[in-house]
């Protein structure tokens, strides 16, 4: 059995590494939207943050390749396609056998099958002398606009209802430059109001690649250990489709995507030698907060809390904009030896306005003040078959206190066991905080999540979690402390030419009373199936079905039926396209669903009514250098009751022209 399973080891190297000495050259950007496991983390990610629109988040999932010889577990698990068990094992392979001369030679490693190598290939190259475009400076420019040709309540608006955007690049072996503007929908530009764009960001990085590692200027974010003092971005790498709820350090790095609160803006400086890495970081920048109090000169004295949506649109929000100063400074200390990492991190912000939280009783251990200090202590461990993490942080007082730890553990190969242990207090405050939490903050919460992934007959994965969180005090419109639980069963099956997925949810609170004391229990029931076709090498379809019932208290219930087309019918010519019937009956139904945008561009479509909706993308390869993206969609209500500030139906067009040199 393993001689056959050399041999076409062997076979299927020799027969592919010419295709793959080809495609180094020409497909250096990955599209990651046409990958199934993204879209379903992306949906995850998007439901957690209970967004009331459907706009495009500012997720970063700009990844490029990586040199599988020099890629490290950090590299990855950045992917977020593998288990701890499929990176353990590439990278033992690599240490035992040495360099990989091709990609496909991963089908050798123990555990890496042929639907998993499909998968990650896109993201994979092996660097060879003939070929060394991927280490040559690069420039990338991309300019993005949109426009809803209806706009519900467009008369708050202060500027014209289009979003522009433009990102700017430069890559080289070690330097990077990056340039972002954006003027969302509604927003005043080159005004008195705002004098250019709302969003203005730039970066340089410098990595010497001696015992200075790195050196950022402008605006940048950072992450270290689980997330309990600072982790300022979303990770999709953390999901439990590739069975690993420990998160992996990336340290300080520039700031990517358009959020426009969530980041660090001043000077970033990381060093190290002999298993040790110092991070030095300070920062200055205005934030958007709820004004409480101004003075006699307009200046603010108090704020009532931060805010983070980055939108300037109407008269309220145009007043809130970098309504108070942030000063930050900070550290990380962290020691690696073998398979232990330990380390230490803190840092103090001040507010150039005291933050007086209201009165409501479920605000009571809100933080008040205008300075702020947090510091945590963490460490990760690995064996063979088991990664061990944890961390603990404590914010102005001890009583304020959290602590995460977990571990993943890794049987067999096609088996990962998760449990993961979370206590937040109600009081723990940290701005940048964003550990593993059923609430949207790391705060006020009690629990631990139980997860299993388990790969068998190389086509079929079972995924099961099973998370329990207790509010240690009131959340916002609730009486009383409130008990959560979620359960997610999945089962995937996957060949060369078709994938299908079988997920259903779960979710249930109780705990809050009534204003007559009556306890109230609220469920949910979420089913999701999908079905990926890969009908030629050109056309994939995908099928896909949501139903959405929420039993109590009143009972509602909403369904989705969707079908997707990717259609290459020319080498330079693709079209995607999106057919959606819904029909939901409130708002408690109301169904997310993943849908394909312009590349870079990751938006989550919110289905709330009853009615249909479509979406058609071109994408047009001009050159080698020059691409094209045209997409139009539109939702008509057929529910919907038209009145003078809303439409029965909503449509937008969006174009991006993307040049690399």
């Amino acid at each position: 059995m393993a001689g056959n399973r050399n041999l076409y080891c062997i076979l299927f190297i020799q027969f592919l590494s010419i295709w793959q000495a080809i495609a180094q050259v020409t497909d250096t950007f990955p599209d990651i939207s046409s990958q199934p496991v993204y879209e379903e983390a992306y949906e995850n990610l998007i439901e957690n943050t209970n967004r009331e629109d459907e706009s495009e988040n500012t997720i970063d999932l700009s990844l490029h390749k990586i040199d599988i010889n020099t890629a490290t577990y950090h590299d990855w698990a950045q992917l977020g396609l593998l288990t701890p068990a499929q990176i353990l094992a590439i990278l033992q392979h690599r240490q035992k056998h040495g360099d990989f001369l091709s990609t496909y030679e991963l089908i050798a490693v123990n555990g890496i099958t042929e639907p998993t190598l499909r998968q990650i290939l896109p993201f994979l190259y092996v660097k060879t002398e003939p070929f060394t475009r991927l280490s040559r400076s690069k420039h990338e420019l991309l300019s993005y606009w949109k426009n809803r040709f209806e706009n519900d309540s467009s008369n708050q608006y202060l500027g014209s209802s289009f979003k522009f955007r433009n990102n700017y690049s430069f890559e080289a072996p070690q330097l990077s430059i990056r340039l972002l503007t954006e003027k969302d929908e509604g927003e005043p530009w080159f005004s008195g109001q705002i004098t250019t764009f709302d969003y203005v960001s730039a970066a340089f990085e410098y990595r010497p690649n001696k015992f200075i590692r790195k050196i950022t200027v402008g605006d940048y974010t950072c992450q270290f250990g689980q997330g309990l003092a600072v982790w300022n971005r979303w990770d999709i790498s953390q999901n439990i489709y590739t069975a690993n709820l420990c998160r992996i350090n990336s340290g300080s790095t520039m700031h990517r995507s358009y959020e426009e609160n969530n980041f660090f803006r001043g000077l970033s400086i990381t060093a190290g030698a002999n298993g040790w890495e110092f991070t030095a970081w300070g920062s200055s920048k205005y934030r958007d907060a709820t004004i409480n109090s101004v003075d006699s000169n307009g200046n603010v004295l108090s704020i009532s809390n931060l805010l983070s949506s980055g939108t300037h649109a109407t008269a309220n929000q145009l007043k809130n904009r970098h309504s108070v100063r942030e000063m930050v400074w900070g550290g990380d200390a962290h020691y690696t030896w073998k398979n232990l990492v330990w380390g230490l991190c803190g840092y103090q912000t001040t507010f150039s306005a005291n933050i007086l939280p209201s009165s409501l009783p479920y605000k009571s251990y809100s933080f008040a003040g205008n300075r702020i200090w947090v510091t945590s202590s963490y460490m990760r461990f690995h064996t063979r078959q088991a990664i061990f993490y944890a961390e603990n942080a404590i914010s102005n007082t001890l009583q304020n206190y959290a602590f995460i730890g977990g571990v993943c553990y890794m049987p067999l190969p096609d088996l990962t066991l998760n449990w993961l242990y979370r206590y937040y207090t109600p009081g723990y405050f940290s701005p940048y905080a964003n550990a593993y939490a059923l609430n949207t903050k790391t705060s006020n919460e009690k629990g631990y999540c139980m997860a299993l992934n388990y790969h068998y007959n190389d086509i079929h994965t079972t995924i099961i979690q099973l998370d329990f969180a207790n509010n240690l005090w009131l959340r916002y419109a609730e009486r009383a402390p409130t008990n959560r639980y979620s359960l997610l069963l999945q089962q995937n099956y996957e060949n060369e030419s078709i994938k299908a997925s079988f997920r259903y949810r779960y979710n249930r609170n109780i705990g809050n009373i009534t204003e007559e004391g009556e306890t109230v229990t609220t469920k949910q029931h979420h089913i999701t199936m999908q079905v990926w076709q890969q009908i030629w090498e050109s056309l994939r379809i995908h099928h896909r079905i949501d139903f959405n019932m929420i039993p109590t208290p009143a009972g509602s219930k909403g369904t989705l039926i969707a079908q997707d087309i990717d259609w290459k019918f020319h080498r330079s010519l693709s079209l995607s396209a999106r057919y959606a019937i819904f029909n939901t009956d409130d708002w408690d139904s109301r169904i997310y669903a993943y849908e394909k945008n312009i590349w870079r561009v990751y938006s989550s479509a919110l289905y709330y009514g009853k009615g249909i909706r479509t979406a058609l993308m071109l994408k047009v390869d001009i050159s080698r250098q020059l691409r094209c993206w045209i997409r139009y969609s539109t939702t008509h209500y057929s529910s919907r009751n038209v009145t003078t500030d809303t439409s029965s139906t909503n449509s937008e067009v969006s174009v991006q022209m993307y040049w690399r040199w």
